[in-house]
């Protein structure tokens, strides 16, 4: 019951692509999330869209990777947060190449997502409730978006 009063409240505090003033997330958004969104959101159209937008060479679920030395997808399973977030506040550079989704943040690991969250490190969060986007891009300011559909 709590989660889904969590998931309630996320959709009134969440924002369309209105509004949004990274021309990154923005272009994200309208390519690939909001597509996503709109079709019931499911990782595998989530990953596809992913991987074409950002150009990714491979794709891993954590903890299989050992370095990234080329653009990559990682994606962190709800029981394996805690043990990534350690491993990321240690050895960030590990984690510099990927694009990272987390999966169900807002379950039962809501502590360690904000702490992921506030990492300076980390660029871009994109919230979608049921998954978040981690981005490392040395060159932009560090941002959070909370995002829903456009229907």
């Amino acid at each position: 019951m709590f989660y889904f009063i969590k998931k309630i409240l996320f959709h009134f505090k969440s924002q369309t692509s209105h509004g949004l003033h990274s021309p990154l997330v923005f272009d994200l958004y309208n390519q690939v999330l909001n597509p996503v969104l709109n079709n019931n959101i499911d990782l595998n159209k989530l990953i596809q869209g992913l991987e074409k937008y950002f150009d990714v060479h491979s794709i891993y679920f954590y903890p299989e990777i050992e370095f990234a030395l080329q653009r990559l997808l990682l994606i962190v399973e709800e029981e394996n947060i805690l043990l990534f977030k350690n491993e990321l506040f240690k050895k960030t550079e590990k984690f510099q190449n990927c694009i990272i989704i987390i999966q169900q943040p807002h379950k039962n690991m809501e502590d360690s997502w904000n702490e992921i969250k506030a990492f300076p490190k980390v660029t871009f969060t994109i919230d979608l409730f049921e998954f978040s986007i981690l981005i490392f891009e040395t060159i932009a300011p560090k941002q959070d978006f909370k995002l829903r559909n456009s229907s």
